[in-house]
């Protein structure tokens, strides 16, 4: 109404000014102006780049930089951050002469900042590369270069396996590790039986007439037991589909010495299954040897599936396995106190003297290790408890032994995993650095199912992995 003053309404229509930094006021027309904008959308920021925030907040770019540095490289902080000091690209060094402390085959690359400095200052710079270098087991080292040329010794190998188990089978457990036992049915198997037991396992004496028989001679026995009769000892009389005359000895699987290669003569040859033409006295010398292995081709290793000839050998053979599978297993029951035992020697060595620091660090590890199984009764492996038995002692032999194998004492100790093969590797480097205390060093005993590696001495009746220490089964001289 027009009796009443204009000054007591309100504008309630939307402001109409500019705020200073060009967005619209966000207030009513009779309210002040706002002190902050209020806009809140895609902001340009002073370089360029947009940004989605509120106006009034402290917006920072987070797109690259892009700006050149004095190297040439661009700068690898965010836009809105303060520009690269010490340029991180990997480049080669402008002076090669002793780039690589490590000296290993790869063109060290060193970061930029660093590219020219002296090379006292780049020598914190470890080689990065992959190691490549070909193991022991066929495998390319997966390991950091610098890792395995700073401790003397390669990372433990984490590919299949495949490596051959004392029943023949290939293992399906880790390269670097300690090969677990067999999960197979066995290759040993008489004519009577559809599949094998499973390997390690004793096999089931059947109880089914021996088949071994020719024209000449007959075994009256039953399969299981040990045949009452020998090799015939007359030629084979068959006719090969090839042509030729078979020259294995009657009653046995034919083989043909000419297709083979052999000059033909009168003495006979044998075929244990896989088609190798061997002799006797080759078969018996192989298979006569202390490694505890599946009675094998002498030729081809192929492990022998059946032969009535040399059943009693092949029977000796897997009762050696059998015996080892039993030792091996009684290990695993005594986990509990081999805990102890390790945990304790580790804590004396920890109490020791003159402890190197990084060796300190890795001993640390291990006890705290084996002190959380002790604390939750959660049993290790044995395999595992037993790598990292032999990684203490191989550390105290060689510490003893040399003074100048520290670095590869400390190596052992930062090894994931153990297998025989590492083992071929630190006496390898303990045999050049120190081949007189070589021939003292008696690596410990892994508990390994890995063909090669277990020999059984039948005077003292135990198994070992190097010689035999008994003084029972050492030779006799001759006395004059």
């Amino acid at each position: 109404p027009c009796h009443i003053p204009t000054q007591t309404y309100e504008c309630t229509k939307k402001c109409s000014k500019i705020l200073d930094c060009g967005h619209p006021c966000k207030s009513l027309c009779y309210e002040d102006c706002d002190t902050e904008c209020r806009f809140h959308g895609s902001i340009q920021l002073p370089c360029g780049h947009s940004v989605t925030g509120r106006c009034s907040s402290q917006l920072v770019c987070s797109q690259p930089c892009g700006q050149l540095l004095a190297c040439g490289h661009k700068c690898a902080a965010r836009c809105g951050q303060p520009c690269t000091v010490e340029c991180q690209v990997l480049v080669v060094p402008t002076s090669l002469g002793d780039a690589n402390e490590n000296h290993c085959s790869h063109v060290q690359k060193v970061p930029c900042h660093l590219a020219n400095d002296s090379d006292s200052e780049r020598t914190s710079y470890k080689c990065t590369e992959k190691c490549n270098t070909s193991l022991p087991c066929g495998h390319k080292c997966t390991g950091t270069c610098f890792k395995c040329t700073e401790y003397d010794i390669h990372s433990s190998c984490q590919l299949a396996c495949q490596r051959r188990l004392l029943c023949g089978h290939p293992c399906q457990g880790i390269c670097g590790e300690l090969c677990p036992p067999c999960k197979e049915k066995s290759d040993y198997r008489c004519p009577h039986m559809k599949s094998g037991v499973r390997c390690g396992e004793p096999p089931r004496a059947c109880k089914e007439k021996c088949t071994w028989k020719c024209a000449h001679l007959k075994c009256s026995k039953k399969c299981g037991s040990a045949c009452n009769r020998v090799a015939c000892e007359l030629p084979c009389e068959v006719k090969l589909p090839c042509g030729h005359k078979c020259r294995a000895q009657c009653g046995e699987l034919c083989i043909c010495a000419e297709c083979n290669g052999l000059a033909v003569n009168e003495e006979k040859l044998v075929n244990l299954g896989c088609g190798c033409p061997v002799k006797n006295e080759e078969i018996l010398q192989h298979n006569s040897l202390s490694y505890v292995r599946m009675f094998e081709c002498p030729k081809c290793r192929h492990p022998v599936k059946f032969s009535h000839q040399y059943k009693q050998n092949i029977a000796k053979q897997l009762k050696l396995i059998e015996k080892l599978s039993d030792y091996l297993f009684t290990k695993s029951a005594q986990v509990n106190v081999r805990t102890q035992s390790l945990q304790k020697a580790i804590h004396a060595e920890l109490e020791s003297e003159n402890l190197h620091c990084e060796a300190e660090k890795y001993l640390n590890l291990m006890h705290k290790k084996l002190s959380n199984a002790l604390d939750t009764r959660k049993l290790m492996n044995s395999r595992d408890l037993n790598s990292m038995e032999v990684q203490f002692e191989m550390y105290k032999m060689i510490v003893k032994s040399s003074s100048n194998l520290d670095k590869l004492a400390i190596g052992i100790l930062a090894l994931h995993s153990l297998s025989s093969l590492v083992i071929g590797q630190v006496e390898h480097k303990f045999a050049h650095s120190a081949p007189q205390t070589c021939k003292k060093l008696q690596p410990p005993e892994l508990l390994s199912f890995v063909d090669g590696l277990w020999k059984f001495c039948e005077k003292c009746d135990k198994f070992y992995q190097q010689s035999c220490d008994d003084p029972l089964c050492q030779p006799v001289e001759n006395k004059v």
